[in-house]
């Protein structure tokens, strides 16, 4: 049976995430973040195939077809993302691999995608930060995509835990 995601689940953890590491301004910078985990390694592309002893093409040729990945060996975590291209789009997709670390997936799956999604989209795009926004200034004040802003707009699946969210309001309020 397909396992569905678990949507406030994935949002409940970004918003504990903030509280967490006490976040109260935009833009949250997940490789920040990633690098602060201890059980988490980070490399760029290049810096992964320099570490495997390969060259970069061939890195690029094996792993190249995803903006970053994350492999998982017991506790540890080894995180590979793709420098360059669109500086917002990375800022998501580092959020999204952190999703994947904290929600502990351990396979491929259609559901463990939409919960990293999902995760990134409140991690980055708090609802307390962003109601009552529009896209331009959500995108600009976030660091996300365009495409982004309008998901945290307009798609708030898994609004997380009501006590939560309004506990990361109270940061945010202190802060905007």
């Amino acid at each position: 049976m397909i396992r569905q995601p678990d949507y406030d689940r994935a949002a409940t953890l970004a918003y504990r995430c903030l509280l967490k590491l006490n976040i109260t301004r935009l833009p949250v910078r997940p490789l920040e973040i990633l690098r602060k985990c201890r059980n988490t390694v980070v490399y760029t592309y290049q810096q992964a195939a320099e570490f495997l002893h390969i060259d970069e093409a061939e890195f690029e040729r094996r792993y190249g077809e995803a903006d970053a990945f994350t492999i998982r060996g017991g506790e540890q975590y080894v995180v590979c993302y793709r420098e360059g291209g669109n500086p917002a789009r990375l800022n998501f997709t580092l959020a999204h691999e952190l999703g994947h670390i904290l929600l502990q997936h351990q396979e491929d799956a259609v559901a463990d995608e939409a919960e990293a999604n999902c995760f990134a989209g409140h991690l980055l795009c708090p609802e307390p930060a962003v109601t009552g926004k529009g896209p331009e200034e959500v995108a600009a004040a976030c660091y996300v995509s365009r495409a982004a802003a309008l998901a945290a707009l307009g798609n708030r699946t898994g609004r997380g835990a009501e006590a939560t969210v309004q506990k990361v309001e109270k940061l945010f309020e202190k802060r905007c």
